[in-house]
């Protein structure tokens, strides 16, 4: 598949808000936690969390991470995305009010909430896994 074909099919999962995987490592082990991603044109995700999670002393101490988002269990014909990426814990205040959501609330006060970070999960490897395919289209980030 072209590079170009690949990267929209890609950014057709990825955009937007999604109910995704998140593995950190702990111990030398996988740490796996289910988060709320949003997608962006770059193919970027951002994750809002608490400043004192576990995810983000994981974070702290090893930025490589794994992604898996877009699988619908009741819908096979559904392409789904692995992402191998390193993250960072961002807590300046633009980005906290890009991201920011009213759905939130239930969490933080607001963006300025100083509980509130972002993780900026950047991919280096993403696997589009397609419907009918046994072996993943790879897209590998610049």
């Amino acid at each position: 598949m072209e590079e170009t074909e690949l990267k929209q099919k890609i950014l057709d999962v990825l955009k937007g808000s999604h109910l995704a995987s998140l593995a950190t490592i702990k111990d030398d082990r996988p740490w796996v936690r289910y988060v709320m991603t949003h997608g962006t044109d770059d193919l970027t995700l951002y994750v809002n969390t608490f400043v004192q999670s576990r995810k983000v002393a994981q974070i702290k101490a090893d930025p490589n991470v794994h992604v898996i988002l877009g699988a619908d269990p009741n819908d096979m014909e559904h392409a789904y995305l692995n992402i191998a990426a390193a993250a960072e814990v961002l807590d300046d205040a633009e980005t906290k009010k890009r991201f920011w959501s009213d759905q939130l609330k239930a969490y933080f006060s607001g963006p300025d909430d100083p509980n509130l970070v972002v993780l900026k999960i950047t991919p280096s490897v993403i696997e589009l896994m397609s419907p009918g395919k046994m072996q993943p289209d790879i897209y590998r980030a610049e």
